[in-house]
């Protein structure tokens, strides 16, 4: 088949070919009329639903999704990329992970010369070890390549400079944003009082357009100077200092979740801070007094492991920290971001399903709806694929052969089809729960669906081998049928589609 084109749910709408009466409210997925209320049209030629791909669609590359930019597509056959990496065995820092100065060659390049993403497909050619030499440690790490030595524990004071170098001044403010949006979040500094101001609903920005306006900007000393003022009187009384116009700071600070989104978008668009950011959380997780600091400290670790990888020259230490903390948290991580070394950045920050099951310590549960009606829950995390997802569900009900079959996400009345690849599932809950907010309602209720279904059906199938799939496709094509997405001019045609002898 040829490789799909990505598709955003916002620009994707059912192409219709006639019309259909408006008293037929099923849909070809379900009966439930809240979530899909209009019938889908079938394309002649391919027997299949019909779907426009928006003008704004661009390639996205299996490893490598734009930030914002939706990854619901079929995905490219990178199997033997992800065989090679995970076969792969890791070289320690006496194979040259530093160049002798004490930096790595990456960090030799210039920012421009490096993509939203250059770093976690890089990471993910090499397998992640067990560092077992002292030079790993955490505190070594710190002693090494911070910028103010002996600051790698628990630390409530602002941040005269980014605990990593930085060459971009947009990173560099990026870096005393972030450590201020982590310490609100740890419960490490107060929240500013904004009183009380009234916040319309849909009105704010997405969280992936505010960090990508930021970042657009041109920044010069002067406002390094400034900033850094700005922070010392806002850290002198963070309640009610009134510091407004910080650069990277939004002026609404908003919930929790708000936060979460907001720092891990900054690591999910820039790869420079990624390693900024971990260090950041591993000094505040460092000789921690507070239980409560602590367990979000944990939380926000999981959530950034889940949506991108730390570099090669941090991820042996950072292994490390994690063999020396606590393993009822740091084996969640460390899974997680052996994963995510694998299969890369994701293209959406946490969404509020990842934030709630993080919290909880529990997995993430996913309601998949099949074509005969039936409804099951199948566990998942923030690294889980489109892939893995289908490979699950034919397992749990017996499918052995998984030819055809992919997952459909609807909400309200649009439509797309997420393939049977290795794009982030969870992006795509992501994104439709960043349009719900945009429209003006909490993510907690938007009303998106997954839907198990054949995409594409094969010629080899055997309907006497494999019954359940055949019960699927039975069930699909008759009511496909029924709605006018499949269209057939001849009874004998229905029956032979169907399976019906």
């Amino acid at each position: 088949m040829a490789e799909r084109r990505s598709k955003n749910i916002s620009n994707i709408s059912v192409t219709k070919e006639r019309a259909v009466p408006s008293k037929i409210s099923a849909s070809a997925f379900d009966d439930d009329d809240r979530h899909f209320d209009t019938s889908l049209a079938a394309d002649e030629t391919s027997n299949r639903t019909s779907i426009k791909r928006g003008s704004t669609s661009t390639d996205i590359a299996e490893l490598n999704p734009k930030f914002g930019t939706s990854t619901l597509s079929k995905s490219a056959p990178i199997a033997e990329k992800v065989a090679a990496a995970l076969n792969e065995q890791a070289n320690a820092e006496e194979n040259g992970l530093t160049n002798g100065n004490g930096s790595t060659d990456r960090d030799s390049e210039g920012p421009s010369s490096i993509h939203s993403d250059e770093i976690a497909s890089s990471s993910s050619s090499f397998e992640l070890s067990d560092p077992s030499s002292s030079s790993s440690s955490w505190a070594k790490f710190a002693q090494t390549y911070f910028q103010t030595k002996g600051c790698h524990s628990y630390s409530c004071s602002s941040l005269q400079q980014p605990l990593l170098p930085k060459k971009d001044r947009s990173d560099h403010l990026a870096s005393l944003a972030s450590w201020v949006t982590i310490l609100r979040i740890m419960g490490d500094l107060p929240d500013a009082d904004v009183g009380d101001t009234l916040a319309v609903a849909g009105t704010a920005p997405a969280v992936v357009t505010t960090v990508r306006e930021y970042f657009q900007k041109k920044y010069t000393k002067k406002d390094i100077e400034e900033t850094q003022k700005r922070y010392s009187e806002l850290f002198k009384d963070p309640a009610h200092s009134g510091v407004t116009s910080i650069p990277f700071l939004p002026e609404r600070s908003g919930g929790m979740l708000d936060k979460v989104q907001y720092v891990t978008a900054l690591g999910i668009y820039r790869p420079e801070i990624r390693d900024e950011l971990y260090c950041q959380v591993c000094r505040q997780l460092t000789n921690n007094p507070s239980r409560n600091s602590t367990v979000r400290g944990w939380v926000l670790l999981s959530l950034f492991a889940g949506s991108f990888a730390p570099s090669e020259r941090l991820a042996p230490s950072f292994l490390q920290f994690l063999k020396d903390s606590s393993p009822v948290f740091a084996e969640k991580v460390e899974r997680l971001v052996r994963r995510t070394f694998i299969s890369g950045t994701r293209g959406f920050p946490p969404s509020w399903l990842e934030f709630q099951a993080a919290k909880n310590g529990k997995p993430i549960l996913i309601p998949i709806a099949l074509m005969n009606n039936h409804r099951m829950l199948v566990t998942a995390d923030s690294v889980t694929t489109v892939q893995e997802l289908c490979h699950q569900i034919c397992d749990r009900i017996g499918i052995t052969d998984d030819s055809g079959f992919s997952v459909y996400i609807t909400l309200m009345q649009r439509i797309s089809c997420l393939g049977h690849g290795l794009h982030r599932i969870m992006d795509a809950v992501a994104e439709c729960e960043q349009n719900t907010k945009q429209m003006g309602m909490r993510e907690s209720s938007s009303a998106w669906r997954l839907y198990f279904r054949k995409e594409y059906f094969v010629p080899w199938h055997n309907a006497k081998l494999d019954e359940i799939s055949t019960e699927l496709v039975y069930h699909q094509v008759m009511r496909g049928i029924s709605v006018g997405e499949y269209k057939c001019d001849k009874v004998s045609t229905i029956l032979n589609v169907t399976f019906v002898d």
